[in-house]
């Protein structure tokens, strides 16, 4: 999202973007109470595996911006190509690079931009084999022991095993940037706000669970949970022409809070049915939950003041400061004198 507003014969010119995005990712997968798998000896074989797998991908770019672009044919291809015939072709190319991308607010006299973003993403990842699974969306459990009290009976062979997986990945690059310019002006302002939050809800986050109850015979067992969130922020404002005044405010906001979850029986530990794995000699019981990822966050600012141009009479000729003819004139006297 990005807009200009290029009023350069104007004495005020104004430009403001806003960006929001919420985003509520549900990935679910589960054996609920009550299933049997492979619980017939007839048709066992020591390859069996049972893998239950949740798994959240999200990739998320977004762009707010009191800019203007001016990728077209004639600043991409054309214009470089004149711009090499002639005979300054260094300053002739830097000026059409500053065509690319140009400030989004230009005025005579004041300038006004100011743009703001905000992301707001919560995941829910679950993975589960029986019990109390939280799968809700109000954060209540909606797995429950089956009236005839069955509960969840699950089989691998030994070479198979049985695997809960649960993983949440995600990616997000966000640009913020404002840009002022003025000819003449008396004040220039740009601001730039940046809010990113990441927050688990109603009882979500990452869940890789086998509740409690759950019968599991055969080869090994491994539950694992596992987030990891890469985080790209920038955050920019940008100043340049002729004010008396200019100023320049960014602001960058990031919430994290990862809520990662392995476990085997009841969380809160309220209920009576006890989880039953009964392995092989040489299997293995395995729970693990673990968070990673990076963040990256920039935070620019530059300001870039310029004198005016030299004012021209009539003739068109350029007219030497107020402070040089004034000395020029005190010269003068001295001389007759």
């Amino acid at each position: 999202v990005y807009t200009r507003s290029a009023l350069k014969d104007s004495d005020v010119a104004v430009a403001f973007t806003m960006q929001i995005s919420v985003d509520n990712n549900h990935t679910e997968a589960i054996i609920a109470d009550g299933a049997q798998i492979n619980q017939k000896p007839a048709y066992r074989s020591d390859e069996q595996e049972v893998s239950v797998n949740a798994e959240t991908e999200f990739e998320l770019v977004n762009m707010a911006g009191v800019f203007d672009f001016g990728l077209n044919a004639e600043n991409l291809v054309f214009g470089p190509l004149l711009d090499l015939r002639n005979k300054d072709k260094k300053a002739a190319l830097q000026k059409r690079a500053s065509k690319l991308v140009e400030f989004g607010v230009e005025a005579e006299k004041d300038a006004y931009g100011t743009s703001f973003q905000w992301i707001d993403i919560s995941n829910h990842t679950v993975a589960a084999i029986g019990g109390s699974s939280p799968v809700g969306n109000d954060g209540e459990t909606s797995s429950k022991l089956t009236p005839s009290g069955d509960p969840a009976r699950v089989h691998s062979g030994p070479s198979g095993g049985v695997s809960v997986t649960a993983k949440d990945d995600l990616l997000h690059i966000g640009f913020v940037d404002s840009g002022a310019k003025t000819e003449d002006g008396k004040f220039a302002f740009a601001g730039s706000g940046q809010v990113f939050r990441y927050n688990p809800r109603d009882g979500g986050g990452t869940t890789a669970m086998i509740g409690s109850g759950t019968e599991i015979t055969g080869g090994s067992v491994e539950v694992m949970a596992a987030d990891d969130v890469k985080l790209i922020s920038q955050n920019g404002d940008f100043i340049t022409g002729d004010s008396t005044g200019s100023v320049g405010i960014g602001v960058t906001y990031i919430e994290l809070n990862r809520r990662v979850r392995a476990y085997i029986g009841d969380e809160n530990g309220e209920s009576m049915a006890a989880t039953k794995i009964d392995l092989d000699d040489d299997a293995e019981v395995t729970v693990e939950a673990e968070s990673e990822g990076f963040v990256v966050s920039l935070a620019l600012a530059g300001s870039v003041r310029t004198d005016p141009p030299p004012a021209e009479n009539e003739d068109g000729q350029v007219e030497a400061p107020e402070e040089a003819q004034e000395d020029n004139g005190n010269g003068a006297n001295a001389g007759k004198s």
